[in-house]
C-alpha cells in the first residue's frame, strides 16, 4: 500500500456539518481493520502502532492507518482541543508526531531525568505558542479556534493568512489522547526502555 502524499494541517473551506463528522467517524471504523492489516498494524505517516483510519486522497477513496496523533494533524476539523498550533516552519510535522510519542513515553518514566525533559519541551511549546501568536496576530491557537478565525476571515484575507498557516505545526497534548497514551503504556512503551536507558 503507497502512501498518499501527506497534507499535513489542511483547512477545509467550511466547517464539517454534525451529519459530516459522524458520517466520518462510523466509516474510518468500518474500514479500520483492513488498513490495519494491510500495513501490519502500524501508522502510514510515522510509522508508530494505528489505531485509526483516515482517507488519504479524497479523489479515489484511499484509506490509510494512522496514530490517533497524525490523524489530528491530517484533519484539523476533527483535531481535538487540547492542543496548540505553533509557528515551526524548520520541522516537518511528521518529525515532530515522533518526537511527541517519545515525549509520551518519557511522561510514563521512572526516570527523573526523562520527566524533567518531557516538562521543558512542553515549556518551550508554550514560549513557541505566545510567539506565533504575536507573529499572526491571533487569538487563540487551539485547533477550533484557530479554525474559527480563519472561517470568519474573507477570501482574499484567507488568501493572505495561508502563506503563514502554512508552516504551522499540531502540538497534540497527551490528555487529549489519554486512552491512547495509556495504551501505549502498556503495550508499547515498555519495549523502548532498553533503548532509552543509558549504559550504566
Amino acid at each position: 500500500m503507497a502512501n498518499p502524499q501527506w497534507h499535513w494541517g489542511t483547512i477545509p473551506d467550511s466547517p464539517p456539518t454534525l451529519e459530516e463528522r459522524n458520517a466520518l467517524i462510523a466509516e474510518e471504523k468500518r474500514v479500520l481493520q483492513k488498513v490495519q492489516q494491510a500495513q501490519k498494524g502500524y501508522c502510514a505517516a510515522c510509522g508508530f502502532p494505528a489505531m485509526a483510519a483516515l482517507r488519504g486522497h479524497k479523489q479515489d477513496g484511499r484509506w490509510f492507518g494512522v496514530c490517533p496523533v497524525c490523524r489530528a494533524g491530517l484533519n484539523l476539523a476533527f483535531a481535538p482541543e487540547e492542543a496548540q498550533m505553533v509557528f515551526m516552519p524548520e520541522t516537518p510535522q511528521v518529525k515532530i508526531n515522533q518526537t511527541l510519542h517519545t515525549i509520551y513515553a518519557w511522561m510514563h518514566s521512572a526516570d527523573r531525568n526523562q520527566l524533567d525533559t518531557a516538562d521543558i519541551v512542553f515549556d518551550l511549546i508554550n514560549d513557541r505558542s505566545m510567539y506565533t501568536e504575536s507573529i499572526l496576530g491571533v487569538r487563540q491557537l487551539t485547533p477550533g479556534g484557530l479554525l474559527a478565525q480563519v472561517w470568519d476571515m474573507s477570501p482574499t484575507e484567507r488568501q493572505g493568512a495561508q502563506r503563514l498557516l502554512q508552516h504551522l505545526r499540531l502540538i497534540l497534548f497527551p490528555e487529549a489522547i489519554a486512552s491512547a497514551v495509556d495504551y501505549w503504556h502498556k503495550t508499547v512503551y515498555p519495549r523502548w526502555q532498553p533503548i532509552q536507558r543509558k549504559p550504566s
